[in-house]
């Protein structure tokens, strides 16, 4: 794929193929950077919103949020659950509401991208307050749009991008490097890229197009960029991540946080994400999906040989 190829991607997504980000989204984003944000304030953002309106109330009577009585306004939730609780949902609920508007053939790679996502988020947003970031929700919208670019290019080239990812070398810090070879671009370019075209801040920017640098690039990177980029790393929960020193040197070396600590935030939201996957109807359990997988290849070497034989 050439480098003309690659700006023709970036202008179909600019004219008639990029959703844009749900207006909830971008008021509540704005409304987050201020000094203050008044209960008055964020419920007229949501409510200007019937769908998200509906969704936040849903998911505000959801037991991963909500232990007492049942919530039917907007501002009620706000009184009970708070203003960053909220925020947290809202935010949620309108990605999850974007990303409704890319099409994918593969649910396999819509469950990994779905929960590596919400992972990242989880732990950027309590990352940021443990390091005193002064914008945990940023942290958190930022880490749950990181890999938007995966999406891009599964949506642009679904068979290409399956057969990609599906080679055993194409491992995650690999993967950019064969989406270069593949379509000269990778999908932190495209995530950036994007990320611009919304107009979020240079850091969340910055965040997203550095993801996958080398550790060392990024030491001396803003606050935020040093956020994704460990919540990235955690957001796998391989706990062979803990069996070595690397990610526990890389918490030190850019927080000063020890392996303990983040050995404890890791596992503490790998249940978080399967209650609120629950909670938000989004499926994150590939292992059947990988069985089935399995299961058919296997039918088709099966058959192979028996034609073979015959």
């Amino acid at each position: 794929m050439t480098t003309d190829n690659t700006q023709q991607i970036m202008n179909e997504l600019k004219v008639n193929k990029l959703p844009s980000l749900p207006h909830v989204l971008v008021e509540m984003l704005e409304a987050c950077q201020e000094d203050g944000a008044t209960f008055q304030r964020m419920s007229q953002i949501i409510s200007h919103d019937a769908a998200i309106t509906a969704r936040v109330i849903s998911l505000a009577n959801s037991s991963f949020y909500n232990r007492g009585t049942e919530i039917k306004s907007i501002e009620r939730a706000l009184l009970v659950l708070g203003t960053d609780t909220i925020k947290t949902i809202v935010i949620t609920a309108a990605v999850q509401q974007f990303f409704s508007g890319f099409k994918s053939q593969h649910l396999v790679f819509l469950k990994q991208f779905w929960k590596h996502s919400l992972s990242t988020a989880l732990i950027a947003k309590a990352l940021a307050i443990l390091t005193s970031y002064p914008n945990p929700d940023e942290a958190y919208l930022t880490a749950l749009l990181h890999n938007i670019g995966e999406v891009v290019l599964d949506s642009h080239f679904p068979q290409e991008y399956a057969e990609l990812r599906s080679k055993p070398e194409v491992l995650t810090h690999k993967l950019c490097k064969f989406e270069q070879e593949a379509f000269s671009v990778d999908h932190t370019q495209i995530g950036a890229w994007l990320a611009k075209e919304w107009n979020l801040s240079s850091f969340a920017v910055d965040a997203i197009e550095f993801h996958h640098a080398e550790p060392e690039s990024i030491q001396d990177a803003h606050h935020l960029v040093k956020l994704i980029y460990l919540s990235s790393q955690l957001g796998t929960f391989q706990q062979d991540y803990f069996s070595g020193d690397s990610f526990a040197d890389l918490g030190y070396q850019l927080f000063e946080l020890n392996s303990a600590l983040l050995k404890e935030i890791v596992f503490k939201v790998e249940g978080d994400v399967k209650e609120m996957a629950k909670t938000l109807n989004i499926e994150i359990d590939i292992q059947a999906d990988i069985d089935s997988e399995n299961d058919k290849k296997a039918q088709v070497k099966l058959a192979e040989q028996v034609r073979k034989i015959g």
